[in-house]
Order: C-alpha cells, then structure tokens, then sequence
C-alpha cells in the first residue's frame, strides 16, 4: 500500500494547531484553489463518526468522495477514511506532537490503494505523492498565513460579521477565513438558505424589493457588502450595464439606511467598490484622494460609493474596496484563463499594452479583515 508522510515544524501549540482544525471552515481554507472541490453534506467535526460528503470536479466529470472519521484524541489526532470514492482505500492521520518550548510537530500519514489494483499502483502512484506533495505545501503556507493574520489583527471571539454576497468568489473565501477566525458569519442571500452550522446563519434579502429584515442585524459586529451583478463572462449589453448598476445601487442603498436605523448598528460598514472609479488613466499614478474618472464603470462607482452615505452619516465607520481584478484558480478570470493557457492555446490579451490593476485572493480577504 503506497504510502505519503509530511512533517512541519511550528512555533504553536499542539492545542492551537488543534483548535483551528476544529473549527468551522477549516477544511475549506485547506482545501487548495485549483482544486474544484465543493462539501455536498458534513455532519459532526473532528470525532469519531463524524462525516464528511464531496464533491470533486476533473473537467466535466464530478466525483463523490464520501470520508468518516474513525479516530479521535483531542489535542493529539483524528484520522479519516474513505467510505466510497476514486480509491480503493484512503486513511489520512492528522497528528499533533508537542515538542519542547512549546511548539509542535504537525504530521499528516496518508496511505492509499488505487483502483485496479497492482496495475492502478504502478500507473498512479507517482502522480498521487506528487499531488499530495503539493497539497500540503500548499496547507502549510495556509495554516502559517491565517494563524499570523489573526494573531496580528485579533480574533473573533464569536462576534457577528455580516456577508452579502456570501456564495460568491470572494465571499466564499471570506466566509470560511472569518469562521476559522472565530467569527459568526451571517450570509445575506436572495436565495433562501438554512444551516445546521451555529457559526453560519443565512439571512434572505430582496434589494430589487427593499426587502431587509433588520431584525437580524441587530448587533452584528461589522457587515461586509460584496453583492452585485456579475460583470463577467457575457457582452454588455444595455440591459447588462442596467443590471451592473442597479444591482449595487438598489442593494448598497437598502442596506446602508437599514443599518442606518437599528438600535444597535455596527462599528464597521466594508463596501464593494472598483479601481474603475479612476476611469482610463493612462500611466498617470492614482491615489485614493484622486478625482473619479470618465465612462460607465466610474459612473457605477460613484453611485455604488454614494449609496453608504445613511450609514456614514450616523457615524458608522465606513471603507470602500477599490480594487482591481481579484486573482485566483478557484474562479473569476484567472479560472477562465488558465484553461486555454493550459492546452498551449494562451496569448496576449487585447493590445498587451492595457494597465491591468490586480489583487490575490488571499491578500484581498485579509484585508476585508
């Protein structure tokens, strides 16, 4: 039976590194980006029993992976293995070994059979350890990375964020970053949505409606406003362009007077906004105290911008995002590309010569944080 072993070091606490594993969207922060991978059903955390249901996409074809945990020591070790999959048997140890001065050695075992047996070993072996090799260099970085930004900037403690556009690229990646944070998440949706997870809530809006209920916002910590109309993958059309910006208007709007009024409103308001608010500017260097530009991305902007003002007004702190293009294999134009690029089919984009203003994925939600 093939058989992969990584070993890392870390100034932390086998009880840290535990803790963070336990916690909700944990798997989802570790799960690398060029992986289309997708949790159908999860029921219990770590212990022994618990279960977790996945969806793997290779192309067009989807994979089920269903995975049960079978052992568990807290602070030490919990193993999963698969009940159903693309191989023949999985076992993945998690264990945690404290070392002196209080650091800990942080060790995954996974041992496989792949399908077809002996032949299925000899044709997959070498790509599985490679594939493996990749995805926990890829953990390590993304275990080093948040547990730095949260020792830097403060953790949750269970206060409430509010997300609206929650299901989307960045949201998703927003949502899980603040739960394995520590924070409570309430995802605001115009689809309607329940979760068993008590540090996940969904909330219904309508903004094209005005309908918000304030209610639930009530003392919620911060809200951070993501939602709008796609501006990729279809031609602009006048109705498009229509939607584009009645969509961040209609929505910025509803929700910046219903914080507005509540008895208890939150300290921070971070709101959506676009590097289109300079307009085309050619190499001139823009700054943040720079006059909005020309066209109907800058046109958008401003009024996107302009709809906080009930909630600026009663002296909630309010930031707006002007970035540019937000990078990363899991989606957006990055996904797109990586396709053609990928076959040998990739080339110069437009005329080669536009400015492009971008931004990781990684880097962005840590600074919504």
């Amino acid at each position: 039976m093939p058989e992969f072993r990584h070993r890392i070091e870390l100034d932390r606490t086998a009880e840290e590194l535990f803790a963070f594993h336990a916690r909700p969207g944990a798997f989802e922060r570790l799960s690398p980006p060029w992986v289309s991978l997708r949790v159908r059903r999860r029921a219990g955390g770590l212990e022994v029993g618990a279960e977790v249901h996945l969806a793997i996409r290779r192309g067009p074809v989807e994979l089920d992976w269903e995975l049960k945990h079978t052992e568990y020591e807290r602070d030490r070790l919990f193993v999963d293995e698969q009940v159903r999959g693309p191989f023949a048997s999985w076992r993945h140890e998690h264990r945690f070994e404290p070392l002196e001065g209080g650091r800990c050695a942080l060790v995954d075992l996974v041992r496989w059979e792949p399908p077809l047996g002996s032949l299925g070993e000899k044709l997959s072996e070498r790509y599985v350890h490679g594939e493996l090799a990749r995805l926990f260099r890829f953990r390590e970085r993304r275990l080093t990375t948040d547990l730095g930004l949260f020792e830097a900037y403060g953790h949750g403690d269970g206060r409430r964020v509010a997300v609206t556009g929650s299901t989307g690229l960045i949201g998703t990646a927003l949502t899980n970053l603040l739960r394995v944070g520590g924070y409570r998440v309430l995802r605001i949706s115009r689809s309607k949505r329940e979760s068993e997870d008590s540090s996940e809530q969904w909330l219904q809006w309508d903004p094209s409606e005005g309908r918000l209920d304030p209610a639930a916002l009530e003392g919620v910590h911060a809200v951070v406003h993501l939602a709008g109309e796609s501006i990729a993958g279809v031609r602009w059309t006048s109705s498009k362009k229509r939607a584009i910006l009645e969509s961040r208007e209609q929505g910025t709007l509803l929700l910046s007077r219903t914080l507005a009024e509540l008895n208890r409103p939150p300290e921070t308001l971070v709101a959506a906004s676009a590097v289109g608010y300079y307009g085309h500017r050619g190499d001139e260097r823009l700054t943040e105290a720079s006059e909005s530009g020309d066209g109907f991305l800058a046109e958008v902007c401003r009024r996107w911008e302009a709809g906080t003002h009930a909630a600026r007004a009663v002296g909630i702190r309010t930031v707006h995002l002007r970035t540019g293009l937000v990078l990363s294999p899991a989606g957006g134009p990055l996904e797109t590309l990586l396709v053609p690029f990928g076959l040998g089919l990739g080339g110069r984009i437009g005329s080669g010569r536009q400015y492009i203003s971008w931004i990781d994925l990684d880097d962005h939600t840590g600074m919504i944080v």
